[in-house]
C-alpha cells in the first residue's frame, strides 16, 4: 500500500450476509409452475423443474447432464462435479423418467438441456424460468428457491436432516438445519408412536 492510503471502506460497518433464506413453493404454486412449464416455447423446461423439484439438484448440476449420464434401468443421473467438487448421483422419479421418455436424445453426448439454437450447448434458461414464474403468478422465486423446495418437501414428509443433507449433497449438517423446523409434525408423530403409551 502506498504511504498514507486510506481505505475507502474504513469505517463502514460490515453488513452480514442472510444466507438463511428458505423460499418454497406451496402445492398451488407448484403446480402453476409445472402446467405452465409444460406448454413453454422452450420445451425441455418442464422437465428440468421437474429434476430441480424431486433432485434438489442445482441449476450448473441439472445443465451438465449429457445424455450418456442418465442411466434409466437405474433410474439415475450421474453428476461429474458437484458444487463441492465431487460427483454425485441424483435418483430420478417416475414422472422424470417419463418426461425423459418422451424427449430422450439417441447422442448420448448432447446435454439433457440443450439449448434449441446451439445443440453443442447448455440453453441459458434464465429468461424462460422468469417468464414461467411471471405467467404463474409466483412472485419472489429464483431457480435455486427449487432446490429449498425439494428439501423443504423432504423435511414436511419426515425426512431426516441426514437424508436431506444426503439428497442436496451437502457436505456439513448446519447448511440443512434451516429445514429442522417443518419436520416437527413428524418428528411428534414419531414420538407419539414410540413412545406415546410410556407410563
Amino acid at each position: 500500500m502506498p504511504r498514507g492510503f486510506v481505505a475507502p471502506t474504513r469505517g463502514v460497518e460490515r453488513q452480514e450476509v442472510n444466507n438463511a433464506r428458505v423460499r418454497f413453493l406451496d402445492s398451488s404454486e407448484r403446480e402453476r409452475l409445472l402446467a405452465v412449464c409444460r406448454v413453454a416455447k422452450w420445451s425441455r423446461l418442464y422437465l428440468l423443474v421437474l429434476m430441480a423439484i424431486t433432485t434438489g439438484a442445482r441449476r450448473g448440476e441439472l445443465l451438465a447432464l449429457r445424455w450418456a449420464d442418465l442411466n434409466l434401468e437405474r433410474r439415475t443421473a450421474y453428476v461429474r462435479t458437484s458444487k463441492n467438487g465431487e460427483a454425485r448421483t441424483l435418483v430420478l422419479v417416475a414422472p422424470v423418467l417419463a418426461e425423459i421418455e418422451r424427449i430422450r436424445s439417441r447422442r448420448p453426448e448432447n446435454f439433457v438441456f440443450a439449448s434449441d439454437a446451439r445443440p453443442g450447448r447448455a440453453m441459458r434458461v434464465e429468461a424462460a424460468f422468469r417468464r414461467a414464474c411471471a405467467e404463474a403468478r409466483i412472485e419472489n422465486f429464483r431457480f435455486h428457491d427449487l432446490r429449498h423446495t425439494c428439501a423443504s418437501y423432504l423435511a414436511q414428509q419426515g425426512a431426516s436432516l441426514l437424508e436431506i443433507a444426503d439428497t442436496l449433497g451437502h457436505k456439513q449438517m448446519q447448511m440443512v438445519k434451516r429445514y429442522a423446523h417443518l419436520s416437527v409434525e413428524s418428528k411428534q408423530r414419531l414420538a407419539e408412536r414410540v413412545f406415546g403409551e410410556i407410563e
